[in-house]
């Protein structure tokens, strides 16, 4: 295969021979971006990186490139996990590495408030935090008060007695998103209340986005229906067995402003379940994270007129999606983690409004992926077309079948696109 890595080390190293920087090489840069963008397109990613670090000039142009049309990857924004057996490692990171720290990884029933303090240096910069449930009466006072551009926040604990929490209680101003995760844990004995939480979303206003389980949901249920906040969205997970009950729920809640849009992800349900989100409100995503209970293989749905996004965490053997696609009539997203290229044709063929469709690995009904494998868009176009009045459809699917199919045939056509994985950002709740 054609490795652009080898060519770009070649003109590194003539340049290099002649006397010259990269930089003072600038021939290449009379092209416009439209030239760099239609070279770049045949390239894998990983040889642009390789590229962006032959020059300044050529590291803003990839850059540039990645940033407008790969948004799912992050340049120059970094993560960090941090444990008691990290931190020698954390105090050996140079300053610039330091300063690029977005995202921590936080478990602070491993650190003690010393250790808490010796990172406080980069709490002011952090935008995403992930952190084990405060066990600390200190712990706003040593950790969340320097935390001042947090925008997204996670909380994961099981629950415990006797646990402070003060930090409910400040403000984050800007906080943007708050998830609180308890493992949907089941039983009266769990039965974990935070009366803290009406105070916490009066004090944040700014909050948009509130994610949790079903459980958490339904043990708080009072303090979500007494505040008068209103969010853009509402995210729950869990385990979906006896739904209907949080239906109600969640409608009254909707009802009073709290939500606009529900977002909701199913770890475990049955065919009666997936029948009871047909009375949600506001449901326009549905993610579903194993197979129904009650068949192995088959996904029955009600007609979701305001579902704007299904998921699949996992991969169908048999044709099993037709009547789902015929009942989503209104979907506009489909995900999927596995998928047989059936699958896919199904929302091609009877659903009109989908513009989108991811495919993480595509199976067939005997086995593995076809490593050889490439995407006829010919045939798939032929099927969009026949559908009437239906939006033209981009199909994500990951860089090896993307560039094999760009070497071998157009990835454009009039009604269908074949694109990489990369080159959408599609978010989901994860605990």
């Amino acid at each position: 295969m054609f490795k652009f890595s080898e060519v770009v080390t070649n003109l590194y190293l003539r340049c290099t021979l002649a006397g010259l920087s990269v930089d003072e090489s600038s021939e290449i840069f009379n092209l416009n971006i439209n030239c760099f963008e239609e070279l770049f397109e045949w390239l894998p990613i990983a040889d642009l990186f390789t590229l962006r670090q032959t020059c300044k000039h050529m590291k803003h142009v990839v850059d540039y490139f990645i940033r407008r049309n790969y948004p799912s990857i992050q340049i120059g924004y970094k993560k960090i996990a941090l444990f008691t057996s990290d931190l020698k490692e954390f105090h050996r990171l140079d300053l610039i590495t330091l300063k690029a720290i977005r995202e921590i990884f936080f478990w602070t029933e491993e650190l003690t408030l010393d250790e808490i303090d010796s990172v406080k240096c980069i709490l002011p910069q952090i935008e995403r935090l992930f952190i084990g449930w405060p066990t600390e009466g200190e712990f706003y006072g040593a950790f969340l008060q320097h935390c001042t551009n947090i925008k997204f926040l996670s909380m994961s604990k099981k629950y415990s007695p006797n646990v402070e929490n003060e930090w409910l209680l400040q403000q984050y101003p800007m906080l943007e998103q708050f998830v609180v995760n308890d493992f949907d844990v089941d039983g009266p004995e769990y039965g974990w209340q935070v009366p803290e939480l009406q105070i916490f979303f009066q004090q944040n206003p700014k909050l948009r986005i509130f994610s949790t389980t079903l459980h958490f949901l339904r043990e708080n249920q009072q303090y979500f229906l007494d505040t008068n906040i209103t969010l853009d969205r509402l995210e729950i997970q869990g385990h979906g067995q006896n739904l209907e009950p949080t239906c109600d729920l969640l409608n009254t809640l909707y009802g009073q402003g709290f939500f606009k849009q529900l977002h909701l992800y199913l770890m475990v349900f049955t065919v009666y379940d997936l029948n009871q989100t047909g009375s949600l409100r506001g449901l326009e995503k549905l993610y579903l994270a194993n197979r129904c209970l009650d068949d192995k293989d088959e996904i029955i749905l009600p007609k979701l007129e305001s579902l704007k996004e299904i998921g699949f965490n996992y991969g169908n053997n048999e044709d099993k999606l037709e009547s789902v696609a015929m009942n989503l009539t209104n979907i506009e997203r489909v995900y999927f983690e596995k998928a047989t290229l059936n699958d896919v044709l199904h929302f091609v063929r009877h659903s009109r409004w989908v513009t989108l469709i991811h495919v993480g690995e595509f199976i067939q009904f005997g086995g593995a992926e076809n490593e050889d494998r490439t995407i006829d868009l010919d045939a798939i176009n032929e099927y969009r077309k026949a559908l009437v009045g239906a939006t033209k459809v981009t199909i994500h699917v990951n860089e090896a079948i993307f560039l094999r199919t760009k070497y071998t045939r157009t990835t454009k056509l009039d009604m269908v696109e074949l694109k990489r994985t990369e080159a959408y950002n599609w978010e989901h709740l994860t605990f």
